[in-house]
């Protein structure tokens, strides 16, 4: 049993695990939307929640010594139609699994890129993942992206492997995006 007050916040909920409706492409789908009211703030605010998952993988052998890759690896992916939102921002997570062969010494970049009203950008840095364990071994890894850019009614996030080194082929990566977005608007 929680020790809060119960009027200080009230929630409703609506529509999740729904189907994109009116979305282009992307992985992932499902949308929820919600409202609330606190205390000495009346404004309602909307909320978009969505997830995907997928891999890459087994990598081969790479050294590209600080060069990006030509044709990156798309890891996973999530797409959030944003519709009806105002000013949204927008919190990218990703979990990921590394499996990484006996020899392969891996670092691996990852980035976020953004596509949206036919236009594609990176968002947010670089993400890199490096470990000198010389065994066959497998580990996490997240990173979160926080966009507060231009609005479009569809957005899709995917999570590419920019750069890598990989002194062994069959590194694979798999994991989970989720995205949050919540109404921006002003009290």
């Amino acid at each position: 049993m929680d020790n809060y007050p119960s009027n200080l916040y009230t929630a409703q909920s609506t529509g999740f695990c729904g189907g994109c409706g009116g979305c282009g492409g992307g992985t992932g789908g499902g949308t929820g939307g919600g409202t609330g009211t606190g205390t000495g703030n009346s404004v309602s605010r909307g909320a978009v929640l969505s997830c995907g998952s997928g891999s890459a993988g087994p990598l081969p052998i790479l050294d590209l010594a600080g060069s990006s890759i030509v044709n990156p690896y798309s890891v996973a992916s999530v797409t959030l139609n944003l519709k009806g939102l105002r000013n949204p921002s927008v919190l990218v997570t990703f979990t990921g699994l590394i499996n990484v062969p006996i020899g392969a010494l891996p670092n691996i970049t990852f980035r976020m890129r953004k596509s949206c009203n036919g236009a594609s950008q990176a968002v947010g840095g670089s993400y890199t993942y490096s470990s000198a364990v010389d065994a066959l071994h497998s580990e996490t890894f997240c990173f979160q992206v926080c966009d507060c850019g231009e609005c479009c009614d569809c957005v899709t996030y995917t999570v590419e492997i920019s750069n890598a080194t990989l002194a062994q082929a069959g590194t694979t990566v798999s994991g989970t995006v989720s995205a949050i977005a919540a109404d921006g608007r002003c009290c």
